[in-house]
């Protein structure tokens, strides 16, 4: 995230979700200038029930998350099901 919004000033919002509360906590600690200017928003949560409203984005982006997911069809659904058409 903080690379993006870095090189990217064009960049309206990234949103960053992690099942792991420790990652979500440090991700907040180093975006934290980014979170102060509405330019980042980091949260818990699983892919196979992403906590935003469906059609939310306009990209979605994961690097080595898929070995973690329960449910590989489930989480494909989710991922589709949040961006816009």
């Amino acid at each position: 995230m903080n690379r993006l919004l870095n090189e990217y000033e064009d960049i309206e919002k990234i949103c960053g979700i992690d099942i792991s509360l420790s990652m979500v906590n440090k991700a907040k600690q180093v975006n934290r200038g980014f979170i102060a200017s509405h330019k980042a928003e980091i949260t818990e949560g699983n892919v196979e029930h992403i906590p935003f409203a469906a059609e939310y984005f306009t990209k979605v982006y994961t690097i080595h998350t898929v070995y973690f997911w329960s449910d590989l069809v489930k989480g494909l659904q989710e991922i589709q099901k949040s961006i816009k058409a």
